[in-house]
């Protein structure tokens, strides 16, 4: 199960940037949660239960002024809901949602007054992130769900030199790459990038470099990702990075290399969302935050039919970013499985639909995935030639699983596919029913 990072925010755009679960990646709960709240939320702290057990207490976020309240929460105790308001400017008040193992929920707060914009937040909420100042100014949330392919933070390749910068920590809603600027000579002098941000707006980042070399830039276009970026050092600097963008269709487009020729090569492959590193005159170091490739599974069924590929990564809203899990699948079946359909909500709480795979026959079914399940497991019949049946099951983020289907009717030979994580698109051969079915998984 991974803390994924929901990078909506509530409120204004004012304060210091804070993100708890950037300072602290092995968050697995809350224990604690101090606030100070007046007519306006003035402050808020966690301490935050680790992976090994241990508490982290995290930074304080806000003002002194106010008064003091602490929301502890036992063992088999989380935060399934945060309700609020917010002026448009600062976030005016909080109420926590508390759920325990028997689902019995208590509510603490509201602390702070009546704002004038309502927002709610419903999941396993175990980290915040947001903006404050002499108060709270906004405040987004950390989910622990498999909403999404986990995100990693690569290491710094090259030297330890110059000012640290990191992007997804500077700027909070952060959902991946419009456009990169480089400067380039014998070394990569500077970089700076362009992000696409939750509310669909863009960020650019500082120029972490210097101003030396010649200027290149390239785009990332919508749906497209940086899939791959390689590179050269000399222990120093980094002298060298090449780019591969996959585009929506599946093409790739090389960009680069922009610097010379260094002597270690080091190379990360994934879905490149962010750059930290370290950089002064000269680009000292650099490190990327990206979704890990996503695995496909065998192809059960037949040869017929048309090839389709519903891989999520070329479904990337640009106000979303690559987050996205299935929320729903449509169906229709028969004797067999005439069509199916996805439809997928990313991390920012946008929707999208993907193509429909199939014929027109047979009866509609609508299976839904809750916001705290993902698809774990597909079985199902063949005949060989086409799927004469399927079923999925689901687990939510306390284990807990069910199934949906069968949907069509018994065939002769099994097939099976178990995600250790969670089933995130679908691929296969379709006409006027599903010929074969295969599917993508982390």
């Amino acid at each position: 199960m991974a803390m994924a990072k929901d990078p909506t925010t509530y409120g204004g755009r004012g304060g210091n940037l804070f993100d708890d679960g950037v300072e602290n990646v092995n968050i697995v709960g809350i224990r604690t949660v101090n606030i100070r709240s007046g007519n306006q939320m003035d402050a808020i702290q966690v301490d935050y239960v680790l992976s090994d057990g241990s508490v982290y207490k995290g930074p304080f976020h806000g003002g002194c002024g106010g008064s003091a309240s602490t929301i502890t929460l036992a063992n088999g105790e989380w935060i399934c809901k945060v309700e609020g308001k917010t002026n448009g400017s600062l976030v005016d008040q909080l109420t926590l949602s508390i759920k325990n193992a028997a689902g019995t929920i208590r509510k603490e707060g509201p602390f702070g007054k009546t704002g004038t914009t309502v927002f709610m937040k419903e999941g396993n909420i175990v980290a915040l992130h947001g903006g404050a100042g002499d108060l709270l100014d906004r405040i987004g949330f950390y989910d622990l769900e498999d909403l999404a392919r986990p995100m990693s933070k690569s290491r710094i390749f090259g030297g330890s030199g110059g000012g640290t910068f990191d992007d997804f920590a500077t700027e909070s809603g952060i959902v991946g790459i419009q456009k990169i600027y480089i400067r380039a000579g014998n070394q990569v002098d500077g970089i700076q990038v362009v992000y696409r941000l939750a509310n669909g707006r863009t960020w650019t980042s500082g120029r972490h470099g210097g101003g030396g070399g010649t200027a290149y830039s390239f785009s990332v276009g919508v749906g497209d990702f940086i899939s791959k970026i390689e590179g050269k050092t000399n222990g120093t600097l980094v002298d060298q990075l090449t780019f591969t963008v996959t585009k929506d269709n599946g093409s790739t487009t090389i960009h680069g290399p922009y610097g010379r020729t260094g002597k270690t090569p080091f190379s990360v492959a994934g879905n490149v969302v962010a750059l930290c590193g370290r950089a002064g005159n000269l680009l000292d170091g650099v490190g990327f935050y990206l979704y890990a490739p996503l695995t496909r599974s065998k192809q059960f069924g037949g040869s017929n039919g048309d090839a389709f590929n519903d891989d999520p990564n070329t479904l990337t809203l640009p106000e979303a970013g690559p987050g996205l899990k299935i929320s729903k699948l449509y169906i229709r079946s028969g004797n067999q499985v005439d069509s199916i359909r996805a439809e997928y909500v990313a991390l920012g709480g946008s929707v999208v639909i993907g193509p429909s795979f199939g014929g027109t026959g047979g009866s509609p079914q609508v299976m839904d995935v809750g916001m705290d399940e993902v698809i774990e497991k597909m079985e199902g019949m063949t005949n060989g030639q086409l799927i004469d049946q399927v079923t999925f099951t689901m687990r939510n983020t306390k284990g807990v699983r069910r199934t949906a289907g069968p949907y069509g009717k018994t065939g002769k030979t099994p097939f099976s596919v178990t995600a250790p994580n969670a089933i995130h698109g679908f691929y296969g051969r379709a006409g006027n029913l599903i010929d074969a079915l295969g599917v993508y998984y982390n």
